[in-house]
Order: structure tokens, then sequence, then C-alpha cells
């Protein structure tokens, strides 16, 4: 019988020194709860600042594309404006050789043809019918004189070829009033011959 009582001992000793260990055990594992929140909103803070800083960027990008884009309106509405303005001053030249051309019909003079034709700046350029009188005829009385299509081939090839009158002028480097006046000279060149 004495041998239970020894286990029982024993027994209540074991028991005595898991009770006095757990204690322990939780305190070690409360530490470790402690060092897991403190990780985790070390973690939390440092993504909180980096969200800051992506935010910050993003705005500051956003802004610069604000500026851009202002930019870019801005010179398209002058780009449109400025268009609005040469489509204008095309549109009066236009009006302006189409008065021009009225008049000539009305009026057939003789001898020197002066054709005058209103420039953007307000100049006027001037051209002369050099069929009826030139300098060149009047120093050699028996030369006949050159025809306006003879004097501008590479220009009429291009009308026969069906161009415009701007496509002529641009491939030429003349000036499209230039184009439209010459194509008027052999115009009535041929109308008098007939």
């Amino acid at each position: 019988m004495e041998q239970p009582w020894i286990y029982l001992v024993l027994l209540g000793a074991v028991i005595m020194l898991v009770g006095w260990k757990k204690p322990a055990r939780s305190s070690d594992e409360a530490q470790f709860s402690k060092n897991v929140e403190a990780t985790l909103e070390h973690f939390i803070h440092e993504v909180g600042e980096e969200n800051e800083k992506v935010l910050a960027v993003v705005e500051q990008l956003k802004k610069e594309n604000d500026l851009r884009f202002n930019a870019v309106r801005h010179r398209m509405d002058a780009l449109e404006a400025s268009l609005s303005q040469a489509e204008e001053r095309a549109w009066h030249a236009e009006q302006t050789l189409a008065q021009i051309r009225r008049e000539q019909s009305m009026q057939q003079p003789v001898g020197v043809n002066t054709y005058t034709i209103a420039a953007d700046s307000g100049h006027t350029i001037s051209a002369l019918d050099h069929d009826i009188v030139s300098e060149s005829s009047s120093d050699q009385p028996n030369t006949v004189p050159q025809s306006i299509r003879s004097r501008y081939e590479q220009l009429f090839a291009l009308v026969d070829e069906g161009k415009s009158n701007q496509q002529i002028a641009d491939e030429l480097h003349m000036n499209r009033g230039e184009v439209e006046l010459i194509r008027q000279l052999s115009q009535q060149e041929s109308e008098r011959r007939v």
C-alpha cells in the first residue's frame, strides 16, 4: 500500500509542475500575440504610407494631364480661329476675282489688257496681256507673238491632265490667281482667234 501513496504524491508533484509551467506558456503566447499585432500594425502603417504616395503621384499625373489637355485645346481653338480667318480671306478673294471677271466680261478693252487681282496683304498684282501688245513685238515688227499656250506648255499640259488650278499652282510653284489669270488669257486669246 505504500506504493500507491507514492504514486499519488508523484502525480500531485507532476500536476503542480505542469500548473506552474502553464502560466509561463501563456505569457509567451501573449508576448507572441503582441509581437504579431505590432508587426501587423507596422505593416498596415507602411501600406497606408505607400498608398498616400501612390495617390500623390496619381494626383500629380492628373494635374499634368489636365494642363496638357488644356494646352492642346487652346492650340486647337487658335488653329480653328486661324482656319476660319483663312477661309474668310479665301472667300473674299474669290468674290473679288468673280467681280473682276464680271467687270472684264463687260469691258472689252482695245490694246493692252490689264488684270488686277487683290492679294491678301492689300497689294495688287497686275498682269499684261502680251499677246496683243508686247515689248518684244514692238522691237521686231515682223515676228509673230507667241500664243499663251506655247509660252506655258507645262501649265496647259497639267490642265489637259484634268488637274485643278490649286494643284497646278502647287506643282509649278505659282500662285493660284496667276494660274487662273493665264487660263483666262488663253481662253480670251482663243475666242479672239475664232
